[in-house]
């Protein structure tokens, strides 16, 4: 049994990792991985070659065109760590192998990454959600305001034309009122003079809108109040 070289990898809890067992000079043949910290008392191998081959916690595959043998860890877990023997069966009595060492961290690093990265999230989400409502609130009184300076505008405009042109809310209450009637002209007497070519009876017809006499001449005297 002859040690053909040293590797190491490591890999971390929970993760998957992927090993490559380099044996170019044997391509076609059989291949295995086994712990050596165990006293390699189980041998892994894929059992048949160019094709992958579940074997317990792991999967295989035997590459007799490039002479490589995969072990791929689906999970690796704290119990993978140790030193592994990556060998090849040249013959009955002969083995070739490379040792590998095999490193599995607990990702404690990963966790906090993990939990910082939340709290920024929540920090940010919250920090946005209190700009957001000032914003709102701001927005709000914005207009409230506007609209209060509105209304006081319309009202001292009102106001100021009011008190420019006091005579025009005189004029028009003015010309609203009803005519007081001493304002007209009121007759004292009217006398009458018989037309000459009447031949009946002198008459006068008074109506509400309309004055009709025979007699020729109406004399009329103002009454002065």
């Amino acid at each position: 049994m002859a040690k053909v070289g040293v590797s190491r990898a490591t890999g971390h809890s929970g993760g998957r990792m992927m090993i490559k067992c380099e044996h170019p000079q044997h391509k076609t043949k059989p291949k295995y991985i086994c712990k050596e910290s165990d006293g390699c008392s189980e041998r892994k191998n894929p059992g048949v070659q160019d094709e992958w081959m579940e074997n317990g916690d792991v999967s295989l595959y035997d590459d007799t065109r490039a002479g490589v043998l995969m072990v791929f860890f689906r999970e690796l877990k704290a119990a993978d760590a140790g030193t592994y023997r990556c060998g090849v069966n040249v013959s009955h009595y002969t083995e070739s192998f490379t040792e590998l060492q095999l490193d599995v961290e607990d990702d404690f690093s990963m966790i906090i990454i993990i939990c910082v990265c939340v709290s920024l999230l929540l920090i940010g989400g919250f920090t946005l959600t209190v700009c957001k409502l000032r914003h709102m609130r701001r927005g709000r009184t914005s207009t409230s305001n506007k609209r209060t300076k509105n209304i006081i505008s319309s009202c001292a405009d009102s106001r100021r034309d009011s008190l420019t042109d006091p005579g025009s809310a005189q004029i028009n209450s003015h010309d609203e009122l009803p005519t007081i009637p001493s304002d007209e002209l009121l007759y004292a007497s009217v006398s009458f003079q018989k037309h000459e070519e009447s031949l009946s009876e002198a008459s006068v017809t008074v109506s509400k809108n309309e004055l009709y006499s025979d007699y020729a001449t109406v004399s009329r005297r103002m009454r002065l109040n």
